[in-house]
C-alpha cells in the first residue's frame, strides 16, 4: 500500500506546501457575516496571498461557488452552477488543501469523502453521493431525489467487498474495531442502499442487502447502536416485519436497561451523564417514531409505557 502511494500520480493543488514552516501553517479566518458569494478560484489566489503574507488573514466571504463545467464533465445533471458556505470561523491546513484539491482536480480525477456532517467537507454535503464505503463529490444536488447509483452500489457493497471473521462468535470487537466499524459506516451503508432499492421497488435485493449485512456484523458480535433504527426502518420497508421487530425489540430493551441505570444513580452523579441520558431519549424517541410510521402500534404502546414508567 505504502509503494502504490508513492507510486501514484501526485494531487493537483495550485498552493505551495511546506513542512511545518510558519506561512504554510497560518491558519485563513472566515467573516462571521456572509457576504457575495466568490468563487472556488478566487478563494484559492486570496489563501496564496495570505500564505506570502500579502494579504489579510481572512477570506473575503465564507460563501463559495463553483462553475461545473470548467472542472466537470458529468453529463446533463451537473448544475451550472453550485454554492456552498463554509463552515466555522477559520479553515485549518487539512481544509485550504482539500478546498484545493477540489480547485484543481477537474474531471479526470475524482474526489472522495470518507463521511458527512463534519467539517472537513467544506459545507458540500448536498453534493456528495455514495459510492459504497465512500462518498463521491459531484456537483449534482442529492437532496433532490434519490440519486444513488444502486448497480454501483449494490457491486461495491455485495459482490466486490469480501469480509473476513467478523460474524464468528470467537472474534472479539473491542473498542479499536468498533471504532472502524464506525468509521467505515458499515451499518449506514448497507442499510442506506437497503432503503434506497425498497424505494425504487427492488424489494428482493433489498432483502438481501439487509441479509448480508446481519450477516456481516451480527448483533452478537456488533452490539447495538442507533444505526440498528434504520435497519429496522429498511426491513419494514421491504415487507420483513419480523426481522424489524426483532431489531427493534432488542435496541429498546438496551435503551430501557440504560436508562434504568441512569435513574438509579446518586443525584450527585447524574449531573456527569447528562449527554448519555440525552442520547438515550433521542435514540429512544427516534426507534418510536419508527414504529408509528410503520403502524407498529402494540410494541409502540409497549414500549413507550415501559420507558415512561423508569
Amino acid at each position: 500500500m505504502h509503494q502504490k502511494q508513492n507510486l501514484s500520480a501526485p494531487l493537483p493543488g495550485k498552493l505551495e506546501y511546506g513542512q511545518n514552516g510558519n506561512v504554510e501553517s497560518k491558519l485563513v479566518y472566515l467573516p462571521a457575516k456572509t457576504y457575495k458569494a466568490i468563487s472556488i478560484e478566487e478563494a484559492i489566489t486570496n489563501i496564496s496571498e495570505i500564505r506570502r503574507g500579502d494579504g489579510i488573514e481572512i477570506l473575503p466571504s465564507k460563501k463559495l461557488f463553483i462553475t461545473p463545467e470548467k472542472i466537470f464533465n458529468n453529463g446533463s445533471s451537473v448544475k451550472d452552477t453550485i454554492f456552498f458556505e463554509l463552515p466555522g470561523s477559520y479553515l485549518g491546513r487539512s481544509q485550504i488543501f482539500t478546498l484545493d484539491v477540489i480547485a484543481s482536480s477537474g474531471a479526470s480525477r475524482p474526489v472522495y469523502f470518507t463521511g458527512k456532517g463534519h467539517k472537513g467537507t467544506l459545507g458540500l454535503d448536498q453534493y456528495l453521493h455514495p459510492e459504497g464505503f465512500a462518498y463521491r463529490f459531484i456537483p449534482s444536488n442529492n437532496y433532490e431525489k434519490d440519486t444513488m447509483n444502486q448497480k454501483l452500489n449494490y457491486d461495491i457493497l455485495m459482490v466486490r467487498s469480501q469480509w473476513s471473521i467478523l460474524e464468528q462468535k470467537r472474534v472479539l470487537v473491542d473498542d479499536h474495531i468498533r471504532k472502524m466499524i464506525d468509521i467505515m459506516h458499515i451499518r449506514q451503508n448497507y442499510s442506506n442502499l437497503a432503503i434506497s432499492l425498497s424505494k425504487s421497488g427492488h424489494i428482493t435485493s433489498s432483502f438481501k442487502v439487509l441479509n448480508r449485512l446481519m450477516k456481516i456484523a451480527p448483533i452478537d458480535v456488533v452490539p447495538y447502536d442507533q444505526n440498528c433504527i434504520q435497519i429496522a426502518h429498511a426491513y419494514y420497508l421491504c415487507g420483513a416485519f419480523k426481522n424489524g421487530d426483532e431489531i427493534i425489540l432488542g435496541y429498546a430493551k438496551q435503551l430501557i436497561e440504560e436508562k434504568y441505570f441512569f435513574e438509579n444513580l446518586n443525584p450527585l452523579v447524574k449531573g456527569w451523564v447528562g449527554t448519555e441520558r440525552s442520547n438515550n431519549l433521542y435514540n429512544f424517541n427516534k426507534l418510536v417514531g419508527i414504529l408509528k410510521g410503520h403502524n407498529r402500534n402494540e410494541i409502540f404502546t409497549k414500549l413507550e409505557t415501559e420507558y415512561k414508567l423508569l
